[in-house]
């Protein structure tokens, strides 16, 4: 489905490329902004090549965002503020399954350190490797058992151990299925967990 890429990419980089050049670019979903960074450029040919640079530029996951908007510094002498996010205490412990593409494109330091800043939460990264829904991959009939085993690697047995009262983060929306579908374990994105915990 090269060409139907080749003309989404082109729409979105056109109407991208049309607003603020300094606004931020930001999604939920960590292959959706990672595409439109990592693949249009690669895709598209001549000045549209050059406009979806310059978009690429501006796009961020939503824990790189809020990451780097919470930890602004103003510089005063030789001293630095750093702004702290009004979360309250919840969990005691999160387990992170990170998304294959934001791993191999962001890492998963944004996600963590994000995370982090919930008071007296232990954070861990399962570094439990793909879970193995790829995309739509493990939506197709005849990938379903190769996608069960890819997660009965590492992923599903480390969810199966987790504590009762663990909480596990996915980015991914993929990953959140999985989980949820081979293990009966329910999965949050970051910004729903950090939404319940924030200070009113």
């Amino acid at each position: 489905m090269l060409d139907q890429a080749i003309a989404n990419a082109t729409q979105n980089v056109e109407i991208l490329s049309r607003e603020n050049e300094l606004a931020s670019i930001v999604a939920f979903e960590p292959s959706c902004i990672l595409t439109i960074k990592d693949d249009y450029p690669a895709l598209l040919k001549g000045e549209m090549r050059e406009k979806a640079k310059a978009v690429a530029t501006r796009c961020f996951t939503f824990e790189e965002f809020l990451l780097q908007s919470l930890t602004r510094q103003r510089r005063t002498d030789s001293t630095s503020l750093t702004l702290q996010a009004p979360f309250k205490a919840g969990p005691k412990r999160i387990l992170v399954q990170g998304h294959c593409h934001q791993r191999a494109l962001v890492g998963m330091g944004p996600t963590l350190n994000l995370l982090k800043r919930i008071p007296g939460a232990e954070v861990i990264d399962l570094d439990a490797g793909c879970c193995g829904m790829a995309g739509s991959f493990g939506y197709e009939k005849e990938h379903y058992e190769i996608s069960r085993l890819v997660g009965e690697q590492r992923l599903f047995p480390a969810i199966r151990a987790a504590a009762p009262d663990d909480v596990i983060v996915a980015p991914g929306f993929s990953c959140r299925l999985q989980i949820e579908h081979f293990t009966g374990r329910h999965a949050v994105h970051p910004a729903t967990l950090l939404q319940s915990l924030l200070v009113e």
